[in-house]
């Protein structure tokens, strides 16, 4: 998808390797985790943290166009139905 980040595997781990839309890492990190988060280039951004930050969204966006959408708390579920 253009403009979405893009993830790697690292160590086992899916983390961001690019950012989209002009975003970084720097820019991310304190509009998510606070004004205080600490961060240093070498510490990867999990991408599935990015995704579940994403999910409140994409339940509102689903809710505004008519849809039913949950999502289910601590798991990548969401349930759609129209």
């Amino acid at each position: 998808i253009e403009g979405f980040p893009k993830c790697v595997l690292q160590d086992s781990v899916h983390v961001v390797d690019s950012w989209g839309n002009g975003q970084t890492a720097a820019s991310w990190l304190p509009a998510t985790r606070g004004p205080t988060a600490s961060w240093s280039p070498e510490s990867p951004i999990p991408f599935a943290e990015v995704l579940q930050g994403m999910l409140p969204k994409f339940v509102g966006k689903a809710r505004s166009i008519g849809l039913s959408c949950i999502h289910v708390g601590g798991t990548w579920k969401v349930t759609v139905t129209w």
